[in-house]
C-alpha cells in the first residue's frame, strides 16, 4: 500500500512539475517514446527528436547529447509554436539500454522569459542571446573555451564509436603583448577577432567548431577529418592568416602566430589531451615559414623549418647518426612513433631515405 502510495505521490509531483516528457537515443537523435500531451500530434510522429522544433538537423545546443555523454542533467529555454518551454535532459537507462528522458514545461506565463508585446522574431532572438551569451566569446563571437570542453569529449566519443578521424588545428598569436604595448589594447583585440573571422570560414561539416580558448590560442575542430586532409587545411588556413592584410587607419598591423594540428584515429583520448597534442605539434613561427608551410615542393635544399617541433628533434637525431632505437629512449616515444615522424620527415623533405636525408641536410643545424 505505501509502494502505491508513493508512486502515486510521485506521479502527481511529476505532472506538477513537467508538462510531458519523452525518451530519445541522443547518438542517433531518434525519439524512442514520450507522452507528448493531447495537443501535439506533430512530436507523437516525429521520428528525430530535434522535428518538434521544425529543425531539419540536430540542434546545435543539443542538451540531450550533453547529458547523455556526461552523465549530467542539463537544462535550457526553447520558443516554438508561441511558447517558451523549459526542457530538462536526464541521463537514464530503460530495459538495459542507456538513454535520455527530456522533461518539458510550458514557461510563457511564468515571466522566466519576458514575452508579452514581443514579436515572435524578438523572442527567438532573446533567447538565442541567453544561449549566445553562454557559448559564445563576446570579442571573437568565436566559441568560448567552457563550450569547447563541453563539446570536444562527446565529438572524440562519437568519433571513436563510429571509428571516423576528428581533427583539431591549434592556433596562437605571438606578440600580441608587444601589440598592446605598441599600439594599445583595442589594437590587439582587433587583431583577435581579425584571426577569428579568418578562421570560422574552415568550419564545413555540421559539428565542426571555431573556439577561442585561453586567450590569445583558438581551436578549430574537424570531424570527419582525416590527417592528410587535416594538413591541407592548416595549411591552407595558415595562407589566410599570414597573407590578409590587417590594416587599422594608416598602420599595418603586423603579427604572427604558431599553427599546428593533431587527428585522432580511433584513440581514446582526453579533450584536454587533444588539444596538447596540438600545441605540441605546433609548426615554427609563421613569420619563418611561411613559403615553406604553404608549398613544400617549392622548398630549397637544407631548408626543414616547415617541420613541427617533434619532427625537428627527430631530425636532429636522425642527423647525428641515432637509429630508432637509440631516438625512442631518447626522446621517450615508441619505435612506431619514431617511424611515423621520420616517414612524415621524408615526404616533406621529398626524399625517400636516411642516407638522401642525412646527405641533403648535414651541412645545415635542422
Amino acid at each position: 500500500m505505501d509502494k502505491e502510495l508513493d508512486s502515486k505521490i510521485t506521479e502527481e509531483l511529476f505532472k506538477q512539475l513537467f508538462d510531458h516528457y519523452r525518451f530519445v537515443d541522443p547518438e542517433k537523435h531518434i525519439l524512442i517514446e514520450g507522452d507528448f500531451g493531447h495537443d501535439d500530434t506533430k512530436a507523437s510522429k516525429a521520428h528525430h527528436c530535434y522535428e518538434i522544433w521544425s529543425n531539419e538537423l540536430s540542434c546545435i545546443n543539443c542538451i540531450s547529447k550533453k547529458a547523455y555523454t556526461e552523465d549530467k542533467s542539463y537544462s535550457k529555454i526553447v520558443y516554438h509554436n508561441g511558447k517558451a518551454s523549459m526542457v530538462t535532459a536526464l541521463p537514464i537507462v530503460k530495459d538495459g539500454k542507456k538513454m535520455v528522458i527530456e522533461l518539458f514545461k510550458d514557461i510563457t506565463n511564468t515571466g522566466l522569459v519576458e514575452i508579452e508585446k514581443k514579436s515572435e522574431g524578438l523572442i527567438v532572438q532573446v533567447i538565442e542571446e541567453m544561449h549566445s551569451k553562454a557559448n559564445r566569446d563576446s570579442l571573437t563571437g568565436a566559441f568560448n573555451g567552457r563550450y569547447a570542453m563541453e563539446q570536444l569529449p562527446m565529438l572524440i566519443k562519437t568519433s571513436h564509436k563510429q571509428k571516423l578521424p576528428i581533427s583539431l588545428i591549434f592556433v596562437s598569436i605571438n606578440n600580441i603583448l608587444a601589440i598592446n604595448k605598441t599600439y594599445g589594447f583595442k589594437i590587439g583585440d582587433d587583431v583577435l577577432k581579425h584571426v577569428g573571422r579568418l578562421m570560422i570560414p574552415f568550419c564545413l561539416h555540421q559539428e565542426d567548431f571555431l573556439a577561442r580558448y585561453h586567450g590569445l590560442r583558438f581551436i578549430l575542430v574537424l570531424n570527419n577529418t582525416d590527417e592528410k586532409e587535416a594538413y591541407k587545411t592548416t595549411r591552407r588556413l595558415f595562407k589566410k592568416i599570414t597573407s590578409t592584410k590587417l590594416i587599422i587607419g594608416n598602420t599595418d598591423v603586423k603579427f604572427s602566430i604558431n599553427i599546428g594540428s593533431y587527428t585522432n584515429e580511433n584513440e581514446n583520448i582526453t579533450a584536454a589531451d587533444f588539444i596538447k597534442k596540438a600545441q605540441n605539434n605546433v609548426y615554427i613561427n609563421s613569420e619563418a615559414v611561411a613559403e615553406t608551410l604553404i608549398e613544400p615542393k617549392q622548398l630549397q635544399h637544407h631548408d626543414t623549418t616547415f617541420l613541427t617541433l617533434r619532427e625537428k628533434d627527430v631530425a636532429d637525431l636522425v642527423l647525428s647518426g641515432m637509429g630508432n632505437s637509440e631516438i625512442s629512449h631518447k626522446l621517450y616515444i615508441s619505435e612506431p612513433t619514431v617511424k611515423k615522424h621520420i616517414s612524415k620527415i621524408f615526404e616533406k623533405s621529398l626524399v625517400r631515405s636516411r642516407a638522401e636525408f642525412i646527405s641533403k641536410f648535414s651541412r645545415k643545424p635542422v
